[in-house]
């Protein structure tokens, strides 16, 4: 099951957003990266990029 490792507050020009590490496996060097605005409305479609190596 994933879980969260780790989350910060990220403040940047475009407002503060919040950065979420996941994984499966709590010493995962490489977990999975979440940015996600402070006002998403998840009660409604979210936008959603992927970004892979």
């Amino acid at each position: 099951m994933i879980k969260i490792q780790a989350e910060s507050n990220v403040p940047t020009e475009y407002g503060t957003f919040r950065m979420i590490a996941l994984s499966e496996n709590e010493n995962d060097w490489m977990p999975h990266m979440a940015i996600v605005a402070e006002n998403t409305d998840f009660s409604k479609p979210v936008n959603v990029r992927f970004h892979s190596e």
